[in-house]
């Protein structure tokens, strides 16, 4: 009712570990919360959301889970996932003192630099703060000063703001739309994050070979993406052979060049007669 089955004790740590044993094992399963969405959906339409994440939340409009959620039971689940953020999970598995310590120094860094700074405001310093009350009051100005749900980029996640989205601030609650947009988006995030890392295994693997000239072993790499993308195909986890090909060109080139040549090339435009000097004055 209040967190759905996700909510349930040790359902994120059992996400995790699934997602975790099929990206180690190259299995075609990014996400297993979003592989029960997509079964969800298919039997019984609109119903995913509530059964996941409970039927309060569209009854009172804000994000009940996160309050009554069991969340993980062991910290750093995830931090093995492709894409993982290793500080946080580090941050999660030292625990709640780690956690704040870091939010503490961030603040007096941010509070520091703040009279020298033309980006830094008041409302980023609170809404970056590890104090609950003034996160609150800063996302709660935020939301009123831009006429909708931001995030601290200032980025719109909801143009669904109003008295209550306030007040739900206010309280402690995030709005269950603003809410349901960052599960939606930490679920295409873990399926995208296992696509890139399984294109960056395929090419590595096939610049590899073709740079020692192994055309066998490179086109054992190719027959493997295609193989790939026959059982993904339709899914995020798809990976086009086409499309694989042309990167691999672009990729070829990049890796025939020498370390410098390629950081030059990736520097910006506005930097790199600057860093081409400097190369040419350490390299001489």
């Amino acid at each position: 009712m209040l967190a759905g089955i996700t909510g349930l004790p040790f359902a994120e740590d059992l996400e995790d570990l699934i997602d975790t044993l099929a990206q180690k094992l190259g299995l075609g399963m990014g996400s297993l919360r979003a592989e029960l969405t997509r079964h969800i959906e298919d039997i019984a339409p609109g119903m995913s959301a509530k059964i996941l994440r409970g039927i309060m939340n569209d009854i009172v409009g804000v994000d009940i889970a996160a309050k009554t959620g069991l969340g993980n039971f062991f910290p750093g689940t995830d931090m093995l996932l492709a894409g993982a953020d290793q500080f946080r999970a580090s941050m999660d598995i030292l625990g709640p003192a780690a956690g704040f310590l870091s939010g503490a120094f961030g603040m007096a860094a941010n509070i520091a630099a703040y009279p020298f700074s033309s980006t830094k405001t008041l409302e980023d310093i609170a809404r970056e703060s590890p104090i609950v009350f003034l996160r609150m009051m800063g996302d709660v100005y935020a939301y009123t000063s831009s006429g909708a749900v931001v995030d601290r980029r200032g980025y719109v996640v909801s143009p669904d703001m109003d008295a209550g989205a306030v007040i739900a601030r206010v309280l402690g609650f995030y709005p269950e739309r603003a809410a349901a947009q960052y599960d939606v988006i930490r679920i295409a995030t873990r399926e995208t994050d296992y696509q890139k890392q399984m294109v960056a295994a395929f090419r590595q693997a096939w610049l590899k070979a073709t740079l020692r000239g192994d055309t066998e072993r490179a086109q054992e790499v190719m027959d493997a993406v295609r193989s790939w993308h026959e059982s993904t195909r339709g899914t995020a986890l798809d990976i086009p052979p086409g499309r694989f090909a042309v990167g691999n060109t672009r990729a070829l080139r990049e890796a025939n060049m020498s370390a410098s040549e390629r950081t030059l090339r990736a520097s910006p435009l506005a930097a790199q007669d600057s860093v081409r000097r400097l190369m040419d004055a350490m390299t001489e």
